[in-house]
């Protein structure tokens, strides 16, 4: 018997059947692998959408007209992004219907119509990564500075900027570790780069790259552990580059090939190879680093801010060697534990000089945990100090020492120290019993604290301090109570100058007592109104 019917049919309409019918199996098969692609390429769409952001931030500061073609693209990334939204929220209920390892599914056509709209989905994320971020060709500055919650941009944010000169980023991450993107090589003409403020801990190596740098702040990076060796010395061209306060919190050791391991010796040395740097800040972490910088008039002539930390077992620094720093306006010590005294030879300085003042830059000092520190009389020849600040310096008992003057009494006639003193502050100095050995008049002082200071039972005011003085005075009450006065008029004249400090148990007190008041207010005013308003009904009864 032969077929009773027979079907033929060419290879090609037959590959059309098996590739719809294999793309079907696909688009259910992948279906939970392309839901978790799209969630990670979603993510990096995002954080490049979040780049361009910022860059429209900035350049609505400056004024500057986004481009039609920045608008549109975030135009589709706002969208593609709602519409990948509402397919993720859907998928996990999409995931129950497979079946036979996701080859087949208890609703076919709703599962086949959804992983197609998945699969096309993550190919408009990746179209709209592969077309890139808008160049900004013409941008020339970029602040970035107080993104406090900033903590990494993505590799590459930099790359379509080739034309930027200023990039400041200060106070970034302030909180978090910011980490610099990888393509920072690209910003071949940056010239100024402010990253102070921040933690980052490290810099990159690409920096070195950076060929036309003229500015680099680090001022008060104070996790930064790591910058490459060569980076500095490369940047030929920098004439300004404050390192201040650099590194102070982090106790990890530097690496070997940082220019930070040691005392700062190799940081030093690399310096001197910068022959037309105008204005240095420094940190410097041992006595030895402290010479060698010394040692060169170049970077003594540069010098404008110096922060010194540990410095080891030294016992004394001769405060002298500082006259030469003839731009030095900012002086910070900190953490030197066995630093007991600052010396000046007094009997040189008064006949060499016809007035004794050597600091005359000097605007800001700062000594921080120098625990067997006991005075700073070198501050007298400090004319134009603004600010003094001293924190748990145990064995400090005076910040002027009348004694060290008993060999040089003709150089008392021609001082009179703090006269352009604008802040003081006196913090945990428990052995602390004087400032000045007599009344000064503190000209242009704006604030003085005292706290933790228990032995300082006198400061050096009169009534003629107080004249036309508009300064605030703050401490405790216990403190203020138990100070010793020139006489009665200069209690009464500095009383109204006296700001208490506040602590958390008084302020809780304190509100204790106004809530109270406030109820009793409450009960009196309630008490007085059913009065009026008994009253009122009898009135109105009669």
């Amino acid at each position: 018997m032969g077929n009773i019917f027979q079907i033929t049919c060419d290879g090609a309409f037959f590959n059309r059947c098996l590739d719809c019918f294999l793309g079907k199996v696909a688009n259910t098969s992948k279906l939970q692998d392309n839901l978790v692609a799209l969630e990670t390429e979603l993510g990096k769409l995002i954080a490049a959408k979040n780049d361009v952001m910022m860059r429209v931030v900035n350049a609505e500061r400056q004024q500057l007209r986004t481009l039609d073609q920045v608008q549109v693209w975030l135009s589709r990334v706002e969208a593609v992004e709602t519409e990948a939204d509402e397919l993720k929220r859907h998928g996990s209920q999409e995931i129950d219907k497979l079946c036979v390892g996701g080859y087949c599914s208890k609703n076919c056509a709703s599962s086949y119509k959804f992983g197609k709209q998945v699969a096309k989905k993550l190919r408009d994320v990746q179209t709209l990564i592969d077309e890139g971020v808008p160049t900004c060709p013409h941008l020339l500055t970029l602040f970035l500075d107080f993104n406090y919650k900033l903590e990494m941009m993505t590799d590459g944010f930099f790359q379509c900027m080739p034309s930027l000169k200023v990039l400041k980023m200060s106070n970034c991450g302030h909180v978090k570790v910011l980490k610099l993107p990888f393509g920072m090589s690209k910003l071949g003409s940056l010239q100024l780069l402010d990253i102070s403020h921040t933690g980052i801990r490290e810099l990159p190596e690409e920096l070195k790259l950076l060929v036309n740098l003229k500015c680099l702040n680090l001022r008060w990076t104070h996790m930064l552990n790591k910058i490459p060796r060569q980076l500095i010395s490369n940047s030929s061209w920098l004439r300004v580059l404050r390192m201040f306060a650099i590194g102070f919190e982090n106790s990890k050791e530097p690496s070997e090939d940082s220019v930070l391991i040691g005392g700062g010796e190799v940081l030093v040395h690399e310096l001197l190879g910068l022959k037309y740097l105008e204005v240095l800040e420094l940190t410097l972490r041992s006595y030895d680093a402290l010479q060698f910088f010394l040692s060169s008039n170049k970077l003594k002539s540069c010098i404008r801010s110096l922060f010194l930390i540990k410095l080891g077992d030294t016992k004394s620094i001769h405060a002298t060697a500082f006259a030469d720093l003839k731009h030095l306006n900012e002086l910070c010590i900190r953490s030197a534990v066995e630093l007991e005294e600052l010396k000046v030879d007094y009997t040189e300085i008064a006949p060499k000089r016809s007035e004794p003042f050597v600091f005359r830059s000097l605007h800001r000092v700062t000594m921080e945990r120098c625990h067997k520190l006991k005075d700073l009389t070198f501050l007298v020849f400090a004319p134009s100090l603004k600010s003094l600040s001293l924190y748990g310096c145990n064995a400090m008992e005076e910040i002027i020492s009348v004694g060290k003057f008993d060999e040089t009494p003709e150089v008392m006639g021609h001082i009179s120290p703090f006269g352009n003193l604008q802040t003081l502050y006196l913090t945990d100095l428990p052995e602390l019993k004087s400032i000045y050995w007599k009344p000064l008049p503190f000209t242009h002082l704006k604030e003085m604290t005292v706290h933790g200071c228990n032995q300082l039972k006198k400061l050096p005011l009169d009534s003629n301090s107080a004249t036309e003085r508009k300064f605030v005075i703050r401490g405790y009450t216990h403190w203020w109570n138990r100070l010793q006065w020139e006489d009665e008029a200069t209690q009464i004249a500095f009383r109204f100058l006296f700001g208490v400090f506040i602590t958390v148990h008084q302020k809780s007190e304190h509100l204790d007592a106004a809530q109270g008041s406030l109820i009793n207010s409450w009960k009196q005013l309630r008490r007085r109104s059913l009065l009026f308003t008994k009253r009122c009904s009898i009135c109105h009864s009669s």
